[in-house]
């Protein structure tokens, strides 16, 4: 069930964006990450593209400053065979960053100047996912510190599944939380 709401989020989102896009049209699938995703971006439709065209990642979407792109490639050397004809596809490997990701196609304008031409579908991350286990001996033979990362609301209170297996997670425990500001 979750797949075919996957890709049924995934269609509205080609309707939208071929509805409401002049520029070429481009596809991030996956569209969600929950700790490391490899997305597969696609796109057609680029009017004349050039040899240093590039593909943008940036996170969160909201950013529209073009120096600010987490990433970049050039599409003459993602899609060798296919650039020059508008159209080709790239791999990006993905972490969860509680941040949504966007992709976008930039061209060089007249003056030499990145402009974007077209933009994916947003990548949505699980932003509450937990991150970064570490188990470490605490000095006491008896019991061991396990710690994480997590975008829990403050209020929450730390937990941990445990077991003998990974499929019998049948003890739990509480802990305590810290936190920082970004």
């Amino acid at each position: 069930m979750a797949h075919a709401n996957n890709i049924i989020a995934l269609l509205l989102a080609l309707f939208h964006f071929v509805c409401s896009q002049s520029g070429p049209l481009i596809v991030a699938t996956p569209d969600n990450i929950v700790k490391k995703e490899v997305i597969t971006l696609q796109w057609k439709g680029v009017n004349n593209p050039k040899e240093n065209d590039v593909i943008a990642v940036f996170a969160p979407p909201s950013v529209k400053k073009h120096d600010r792109n987490l990433t970049f490639v050039e599409v003459a050397h993602a899609s060798e065979s296919t650039w020059k004809d508008g159209q080709g596809s790239v791999r990006f490997s993905l972490l969860n960053m509680r941040q949504d990701y966007v992709f976008r196609y930039m061209q060089t304008n007249d003056v030499g100047l990145y402009e974007v031409v077209g933009e994916s579908n947003i990548v949505k991350v699980k932003k509450h996912v937990p991150t970064g286990g570490h188990i470490s001996y605490t000095g006491n033979p008896s019991e061991m510190r396990v710690m994480w990362v997590s975008d829990a609301p403050k209020n929450s209170t730390p937990t941990v599944m445990y077991g003998e297996a990974p499929g019998k997670l049948n003890m739990k425990t509480t802990g305590t939380s810290q936190t920082y500001e970004l």
